[in-house]
């Protein structure tokens, strides 16, 4: 089991990070992306969720249902 406590994924870094978990993400049997109700990040959010679906219709070549 792997956690990640992010202190936020929208900052200039935010690709390189994606990057440098993209193997984890892939060796993974469950995904769960917590973000939180009342926050208003949540562009950020819908970002990374893209970015983690479009991973894996790049490797699987299907679509991952969110």
């Amino acid at each position: 089991m792997i956690v990640l406590d992010s202190a936020g994924y929208a900052g200039p870094t935010a690709d390189q990070e994606f990057g440098e978990a993209e193997a984890e993400l892939l060796r993974s049997d469950l995904i769960l992306l917590v973000c939180s109700a009342i926050n208003a990040a949540r562009h950020a959010d819908r970002q990374l969720l893209n970015n983690i679906n479009a991973l894996f219709q790049r490797r699987f070549h299907r679509h991952v249902d969110v």
